[in-house]
């Protein structure tokens, strides 16, 4: 049981090469993608501190039901306007 195992260099090569992309697979790829997705959300949440963007609140909720904001008017008049030319010519 002591003797030698002869392989062809082609089956060796590749088994060397699926050892590589084993090891890439499991250990490298998720440490990579856990690395830049921190930086990517680092990057997003200095985007949004830089930005003074304020959300606005155009519909409010009154016994189950929603309406417009009545302090909205202009700013919902706008947004109409800016789609009303994908809306079919009946419906508009």
């Amino acid at each position: 049981m002591t003797g030698q195992i002869t392989i062809s260099i082609w089956l060796f090569l590749f088994l060397i090469a699926f050892a590589v992309w084993a090891i890439l697979d499991r250990v490298l790829i998720p440490s990579t993608r856990w690395f830049l997705r921190r930086r990517i959300n680092r990057v997003i949440d200095e985007i949004g501190h830089r930005l003074d963007i304020k959300i606005r609140r155009l519909v409010v909720e009154s016994e189950g039901s929603y309406r417009a904001a009545p302090d909205e008017d202009d700013i919902l008049t706008y947004y109409a306007n800016s789609i009303v030319h994908w809306m079919p010519e009946k419906i508009a």
